[in-house]
């Protein structure tokens, strides 16, 4: 039985007639996104290998401290106000609250500090575990292991994690598609008739740079 593939058409082939670009298998995009873009975040794509997990619990728990700092300093400014206008045989009482509370918020600002820290970390974890050749060989791992509902539901966050990534796809009659990705900072195009990808790099000192860089997957 011939497989179904699918394709990636020009909008303005569709809509205009005026593209003469040809298709491209979605395939074929993705592998070559898969083999030379290390910055693809495939955290949310694969099953949890307990960093992600940490990482959440980790953003809660700093969501929590974050909380009661914000409260603590409603309260002290609440008592900073009743202080302003205080009788003498009360201000002692509002002052020693206001100290008591002050403490905790710097308490809790240390606390939060290290979590943060924390957080670095973890996300460091994550993005070495998450990021780069051995990730993606995990990933088509886990694809061929998996099938039916399990398949479709990482095929499909795959899908959304490469449509995160991409910012632009630009199609041309040479054969070759252009991906613009990772917040433009990479362009990659796939030239069908050449076999080969084209990576520029543009930053803010160095508009572009290009060298030609032989594919690893397969070809049309």
């Amino acid at each position: 039985m011939r497989q179904k593939h699918g394709y990636l058409i020009c909008k303005k082939k569709i809509t205009l007639k005026t593209c003469r670009a040809k298709n491209f298998r979605y395939d074929k995009l993705e592998d070559l996104i898969l083999n030379t873009s290390h910055e693809l975040d495939l955290s949310r794509v694969m099953q949890d290998d307990g960093v992600t997990l940490k990482l959440r619990q980790k953003e809660d728990e700093i969501a929590a401290r974050e909380k009661e700092v914000s409260d603590l300093k409603a309260r002290i400014e609440g008592l900073i106000d009743l202080l302003e206008t205080a009788k003498a045989e009360t201000r002692q009482d509002f002052q020693d609250r206001l100290s008591k509370r002050t403490a905790e918020r710097d308490r809790l600002r240390g606390v939060l500090t290290a979590l943060r820290r924390e957080r670095e970390v973890l996300e460091q974890e994550r993005a070495q575990q998450s990021a780069g050749p051995k990730s993606v060989a995990r990933l088509r791992a886990e694809l061929e292991n998996a099938s039916g509902e399990a398949l479709y539901t990482m095929r499909r966050k795959l899908a959304k994690a490469i449509h995160s990534f991409v910012d632009d796809l630009r199609f041309h009659a040479d054969g070759s598609v252009e991906v613009v990705a990772y917040g433009g900072l990479v362009r990659r195009s796939w030239n069908l008739e050449t076999g080969s990808i084209m990576l520029v790099y543009d930053t803010e000192f160095l508009r572009s740079r290009a060298r030609a860089w032989p594919t690893s997957g397969s070809s049309c």
